[in-house]
């Protein structure tokens, strides 16, 4: 599942790569066997909003809910202070947010047709409270959507929503799902245009779509022979060698070269004792020649080992960044090696 939360403390500006780092290991420490990943953030007058995603780790089958009910509680009352503390992190303003779907998974997989789709997206209720959105009146919310042809509606959750600086709202998190994306984004359409038809103000008093709205695929009927075998992907294109390129850990860029300097990257402490990449210095590539091994430089009590793109020489690094470490150049993103590979 994935969700929202508007900072209001923290303009974009404000919301570096450290405090990011710092944002994901309080979800973390809240939420027990679930690994979170900063899918993005969203600027606004009002603060960023965060997009995190939970990935519950337990036995999908099974344990998984476990976790996966620590952290919709967290999120039910509107705010995320319990995982993120207000004298920290100010108000946390639960947005939207999904309910479960499947990770890892591939249309690829399934029996061309049989898949089945999930759009997930959020309804605010402006001028309604938690206490008022019983389930005789989420049955009554869902009753225009369920009339939809090819489209399946039956899960709702609600979370309070703040206006004000109060919760005097309710959003509610529903999932329609078809064998079709095209199916659901004709749904969502229909929603964004038909609102007050569907949900008449004299009923539902002012009642809006959340930002959001995602399309994910759920499952299908699995395959019972091996799929066809996917084309190669064409190659990327080469890049010329006085272009500036950009080491990348993870979702962050951490430095570029320029000219012959090269960046080498370590590691700092942030304030809650978390470690982030950074770059500790520049080194000139035309001091390492291309050879068959990886070059080795030692930088106080730190072992750094040579990265290089295709067979340009663009940096150094700790070994733990490389797993997840990439080269950015033209806007386009490369894998790297450690040593020169035509």
């Amino acid at each position: 599942m994935n969700f929202d939360v508007l900072l209001p403390s923290y303009p974009t500006s404000k919301f570096t790569q450290q405090v990011a780092a710092q944002y994901v290991a309080a979800l973390s420490a809240a939420v027990l066997d679930t690994k979170f990943t900063l899918l993005t953030t969203i600027a606004g007058t009002a603060g960023v909003t965060v997009r995190s995603e939970a990935v519950f780790l337990n036995d999908p089958d099974e344990n998984w809910s476990i976790a996966a009910q620590s952290m919709y509680a967290i999120l039910r009352d509107g705010s995320a202070s319990d995982a993120l503390p207000p004298q920290t992190w100010g108000p946390t303003l639960v947005q939207q947010v999904t309910l479960p779907y499947l990770v890892d998974v591939s249309s690829n997989n399934y029996v061309p047709g049989s898949e089945v789709f999930a759009l997930e997206f959020n309804m605010l209720l402006a001028n309604h409270t938690m206490s008022w959105l019983t389930e005789p009146k989420a049955l009554e919310f869902l009753a225009p959507l369920k009339a939809m042809d090819e489209v399946a509606v039956s899960n709702m959750w609600k979370h309070a929503y703040y206006q004000g600086g109060a919760p005097t709202a309710v959003a509610a998190s529903i999932q329609a799902s078809a064998h079709s994306t095209t199916i659901l984004e004709t749904v969502l359409t229909q929603i964004q245009d038909d609102l007050t038809v569907y949900w008449p103000p004299s009923e539902w008093g002012t009642v809006e779509l959340l930002a959001g709205a995602q399309i994910q695929l759920l499952g299908g009927q699995l395959r019972t022979t091996p799929a066809p075998p996917r084309l190669p992907p064409a190659p990327l294109p080469p890049v010329p060698p006085t272009d500036p390129v950009t080491l990348v850990v993870g979702s962050f860029d951490i430095a570029a070269t320029s000219g012959a300097d090269v960046p080498v990257i370590g590691a700092e402490a942030s304030a809650d004792s978390t470690t982030i990449p950074v770059a500790v210095e520049t080194v000139s590539s035309t001091d390492f020649p291309n050879r068959a091994d990886a070059w080795f430089i030692n930088i106080g009590d730190a072992t750094y080992v040579s990265v290089y793109l295709d067979m340009r020489l663009v940096g150094f690094t700790l070994e733990e960044w490389l797993p997840t470490m990439q080269a950015r150049a033209r806007n386009i993103l490369y894998p790297v090696t450690i040593v020169p590979s035509p």
